[in-house]
């Protein structure tokens, strides 16, 4: 047999799949190359079964070890416990002089979509080599008010968040910019931007995930910078990070109204989904914010009509052959899913591709941007069996790429051990990326439970937890902790 050279790493991965194949052994196997000529279906899409069609294309991070040598890695996010993660990768870089302490009043018509067309971005550089990699792809960002330093990566739909303030992906209250100038050294920076770099909540602020299903409470120490120090600060109110650019115009369960939702990330939510895990990212009510600075700037993916035709699912526990109270990231995800999505990413931080699939608590983050562009969520969904559609937009462009493979490293490795492919879509009209491996195909199953149900939450037969119902089917569903019941209150029903 004879494997001829395709796209270096991960043509080498995968020509090692092929070795160990007695299918693959009947004569010469030609490996793609990134830009799939039609009839050249890439393997490693075929072997995730999702109808990807052989006039898709694909980019790989590196298209060999030189090159994958001489990528300008990204820092890795801040050291965190095992399994809280921050969901995005921390900008520590001095403070810009420039920078206003509060940031002005967005443009009105700043999250207003203009349709798929990119006509004010240009590229910033030449592809390297033949074009073979996305990472060596950079455009200008879209919507970019502010004037950040902001790029895209491979696609048009992988960009960062417009934001200039340190940390880039959270929005930095001008308490913690005022802090930033006082200080020098990354250490101390990090302190800041992680603790100082909170806003203000009302008490009792309720936070959803993105269909508007209840998910609890939101708690969280707040922190202030005096004499060179950061303390705690007692305010009677919870402080929470925000994810910068981030509003969604939701109807929430129990609500008759649709209100502007900011995204919280890496939050304390009580009742906790699963003991000893109660961090979280999801929506709180923009009004719940109590400082005045706050502004609501609104900077979605941009979004695509040209959806593929095949219809997909969330994986829920059960497709990783866990029950839904049962469900443990490290344990019901294949190994793999365990290996890191930087090199030389250590123990006291995650950045594992398990964080992109099915998180503990049942929950699927959309991100923004792939991982080593930042890898911040831009919604937050609750998965049950058969639950939660994904619509995938075809990748038939090189410039608006949906389908991006990234390499996976071994604990503080620095040569890929595998890859992965993120795929970008939309979720109850939300844009983002997800791991291929986290979908599958199929359609959003009705139930016995909701026949006869009017949409909305109601509590489960079996009085153990809730599950929430659109057009006869369930689309959201969860346990209740040990100890608690699900109850109805004021026509909510949630765990007490």
């Amino acid at each position: 047999m004879t494997v001829v050279q395709g796209r270096g790493l991960s043509a080498r991965l995968l020509a090692v799949a092929l070795l160990a194949s007695p299918t693959a052994c009947g004569g010469s196997t030609e490996q793609p190359t990134p830009f799939q000529p039609a009839g050249a279906l890439d393997p490693e899409l075929a072997a995730l079964g999702l109808d990807i069609g052989a006039d898709e294309l694909v980019g790989d991070e590196a298209a060999s070890e030189a090159e994958h040598d001489a990528l300008a890695w990204p820092e890795g996010s801040e050291p965190q416990e095992e399994g809280s993660s921050p969901d995005d990768l921390l900008d520590t870089a001095p403070l810009d002089p420039n920078i206003p302490d509060e940031l002005p009043a967005p443009p009105p018509d700043l999250g207003q979509e203009s349709g798929p067309g990119f006509q004010s971005l240009g590229l910033l550089d030449a592809p390297i080599g033949a074009g073979r990699t996305w990472w060596s792809r950079a455009y200008s960002c879209a919507r970019n008010p502010l004037r950040a330093a902001c790029v895209c990566r491979g696609s048009l739909y992988n960009c960062q968040f417009p934001n200039n303030q340190p940390g880039r992906n959270r929005y930095l209250p001008p308490a913690a910019i005022r802090a930033l100038r006082a200080v020098t050294g990354p250490k101390a920076r990090v302190e800041i931007i992680e603790k100082v770099g909170k806003w203000g909540v009302e008490t009792d602020t309720p936070i959803y995930d993105g269909a508007g299903h209840a998910r609890g409470r939101v708690f969280g120490a707040c922190y202030s910078f005096a004499g060179g120090e950061v303390r705690k600060d007692e305010r009677g109110h919870p402080c929470v990070k925000v994810n910068f650019g981030q509003l969604k115009v939701m109807q929430v369960d129990g609500s008759s109204e649709r209100r502007q939702y900011v995204y919280a990330f890496d939050v304390t939510i009580s009742p906790s989904p699963r003991p000893g895990n109660a961090g979280g990212s999801s929506w709180i009510p923009a009004a719940s914010i109590r400082e005045s600075a706050f502004q609501r700037y609104d900077t979605p993916p941009r979004g695509s009509p040209s959806f593929a035709t095949t219809e997909y699912v969330v994986k829920s526990a059960s497709d990783y052959g866990c029950t839904q109270d049962g469900y443990d990231s490290t344990r019901c995800l294949p190994p793999w899913a365990q290996l890191k999505i930087r090199p030389r990413s250590g123990p006291l931080v995650s950045e594992k591709a398990r964080d992109y699939m099915l998180r503990d608590g049942n929950t699927l983050n959309l991100a923004y941007q792939t991982p080593l562009l930042g890898g911040a969520a831009t919604d937050t969904f609750l998965v049950a069996p058969s639950s939660l559609a994904f619509q995938r937009v075809r990748s038939i462009d090189p410039d608006r790429r949906t389908l991006l493979r990234i390499s996976l490293f071994e604990l503080n490795g620095v040569r890929p051990v595998r890859t992965m492919i993120f795929v970008f879509g939309r979720v109850e009209g939300r844009y983002g990326w997800v791991a291929a491996e986290a979908l599958k195909r199929g359609r959003v199953a009705a139930s016995a439970l909701c026949a006869g149900r009017s949409n909305g939450a109601a509590c489960d037969l079996a009085g153990t937890g809730w599950i929430t119902c659109r057009d006869q089917r369930i689309v959201g569903a969860q346990a209740c902790t040990a100890g608690q019941r699900c109850v109805v209150t004021s026509g909510i029903s949630q765990c007490r």
